[in-house]
């Protein structure tokens, strides 16, 4: 380890040289306690041992198999193999040892060319790069990952679609009419979808054994119907069991399936006694209900915003919607807790330094004048 003290207009700085094992590795500091440390832990790192030859494609593939089948729902496996086939060109051959910032900002840049992607893609890409660079630091392969400080690139805010208690309220009522004699089972489909905040796999996965009537009747959320697989998984996504409450609109639909129930198994099914197939769902029942009800278009997935939305609205406390919703980091309960405009404006009385109690009338018509 060698350090070479250098001045320049703005100061003193000092570069640290590394070589080992053929290996030239160099950085410079503000200071020479810095270099120094650097310097100590490189050595270390070049000594041990560690692979100087592997490429990003074969530690990609290592992550994949080592950690991605093991720790990530089928979905998200299948999705991190798609976004690594669409790095390699750029990415796959180069040596971990030689990605640096610099190449990760051109890397940045191709993919913001290429098929003129949006922001929020390019950081979900650049994000498995990341996951596959930690991964190499964990292995003992890389130093430190050499894009740990990278920001990603600012992304656009996404209105997220919603209805309002008037609206969910409205279309159940449409919908209670509309299959009350023929079809019961959509109708409690979208009550529990809107009382609960459940996705489309855990409401056709549910299983009668799953709920609980009683003093406090409850929903046990612990398997999942896969749509791609046509499978039943015996975890959810987040790999957690939770616990959902009944309020009474809720209890009385699940009592009343309950007793109509039959001999099957499964609490929301189709008219063949089977579970429901989301893409004949989607367009020939969901789609139609909405536009008959006189209603905005949205997602089913948006039926679960919706309950978030008028869950936080309505006073609750956003630590509770994340155990209701199953989510693992609250930042992603956070971007479900939408809030609107009315409501916003609503809170303007909250805060008010001055007199509380004074009414101040005000001439609408003499403003628009």
């Amino acid at each position: 380890m060698h350090i070479q003290t250098l001045k320049q207009k703005n100061g003193t700085v000092y570069r640290v040289h590394v070589k080992s094992n053929g290996v030239t590795k160099s950085k410079m500091f503000k200071r020479k306690h810095d270099a120094m440390k650097w310097g100590e832990k490189t050595e270390a790192f070049l000594t041990s041992g560690a692979r100087v030859d592997l490429t990003f494609r074969e530690l990609a593939e290592e992550w994949i198999e080592n950690h991605c089948k093991v720790h990530n729902v089928a979905k998200t496996y299948e999705d991190n193999i798609s976004k690594l086939d669409q790095i390699y060109p750029f990415l796959g051959d180069v040596l971990i040892q030689d990605i640096s910032f610099v190449t990760v900002e051109l890397l940045t840049s191709k993919l913001f060319k290429a098929k003129k992607r949006k922001a929020i893609t390019v950081n979900r890409f650049l994000s498995i790069v990341r996951c596959v660079l930690n991964y190499g630091v964990k292995k003992g392969d890389l130093h430190v990952c050499p894009i740990k400080r990278h920001h990603f690139l600012p992304e656009e805010e996404v209105e997220m679609r919603y209805w309002s208690q008037a609206e969910a309220e409205t279309f159940l009522e449409y919908t209670e009419k509309k299959y009350a004699q023929t079809r019961p089972g959509i109708h409690l489909l979208y009550v529990i979808a809107l009382n609960t905040g459940m996705r489309w796999g855990e409401i056709v996965g549910l299983h009668w054994d799953c709920v609980f009537f009683g003093r406090q009747p409850y929903i046990t959320v612990k398997r999942v119907y896969c749509t791609k697989t046509r499978k039943m998984r015996e975890h959810t996504k987040s790999r957690r069991i939770r616990y959902i409450g009944m309020n009474h609109v809720l209890l009385q639909a699940l009592q009343k399936a309950y007793r109509e129930r039959g001999d099957s198994r499964i609490v929301v099914k189709n008219t063949a006694g089977n579970i429901w197939d989301n893409r004949g769902f989607y367009q020939r029942i969901y789609k139609k209900d909405i536009a008959e009800a006189g209603l905005s278009d949205i997602r089913f997935h948006d039926l679960r915003h919706t309950y978030a939305a008028n869950f936080m609205m309505n006073g609750g406390s956003v630590f509770d919607l994340q155990k209701i919703l199953g989510h693992q980091d609250i930042q992603t309960t956070m971007n479900y807790s939408h809030f609107s405009k009315e409501y916003i404006i609503d809170k303007s009385d909250v805060v008010v330094f001055g007199d509380r109690n004074k009414v101040i009338e005000v001439d609408f018509k003499k403003q628009v004048s």
